[in-house]
């Protein structure tokens, strides 16, 4: 800020040698105070500050937390965007449905009707098999091989039968979709009297009506 220069003119005054005075310049002198001058330097930087404005970022910041459960539109894609596919187990266990409806024999032990638990895997497909076909049946037929009278081998064939049946029942399948009956020793699947050939005949066929 400028100085302010005050003169100060004497009237009447006269020097000396009886000549008036001439106006006689003092110093500059600030006309404001220390506090004034700092009021000013104040009011200064307050100024500057309001003048500049603070600088927002191009970025809106949702201060809000999310929720835990929310999914983004680009973490994961809608049902709709995705076809249906089967599991690997499921694709699996058709597989090997289909792998043990192509077998057809339960064989069975000297003199014994109980099923062997090797074989229930490929009985309960089969079963499972009538049960989504009901318009289809199925004859068990059960063998002997030719030790034995006839009728001693009749009734154990019959009980073979049987005994692959009722695990079918036990599934679901209804009983008029299964028939059970025997040949005994009557048709043997090998020839001789060998224990191959023996046990190849002790056994159970399973057959669909309409092969």
């Amino acid at each position: 800020m400028g100085s302010v220069v005050v003169r100060l003119v004497l009237t009447g005054a006269r020097d000396g040698k009886g000549k008036m005075k001439r106006d006689i310049p003092m110093k500059s002198k600030n006309i404001y105070g220390r506090g004034a001058a700092l009021a000013l330097v104040a009011a200064a930087l307050a100024f500057s500050g309001c003048a500049q404005k603070p600088q927002l970022s191009g970025k809106i910041v949702d201060e809000e937390p999310a929720e835990s459960g929310a999914v983004s539109s680009g973490s994961a894609a809608s049902a709709g965007d995705v076809g249906f596919v089967k599991p690997a187990g499921a694709v699996a266990d058709e597989r090997n449905a289909e792998g043990l409806l192509q077998r057809r024999a339960v064989y069975f032990e000297y003199d014994k009707s109980l099923v062997g638990g090797e074989y229930l895997s490929m009985i309960e497909a089969h079963a499972d098999f009538l049960l989504r076909h009901p318009d289809k049946g199925a004859l068990l037929e059960g063998h002997a091989d030719n030790r034995g009278s006839n009728e001693y081998n009749l009734a154990l064939g019959q009980r073979r039968a049987d005994a692959v049946r009722d695990i079918m029942l036990s599934r679901g399948v209804s009983e008029s979709q299964l028939e059970s009956l025997s040949f005994g020793e009557e048709r043997p699947r090998a020839l001789g009297n060998t224990e191959a050939s023996w046990a190849e005949n002790r056994r159970v066929d399973i057959r669909y009506r309409d092969e």
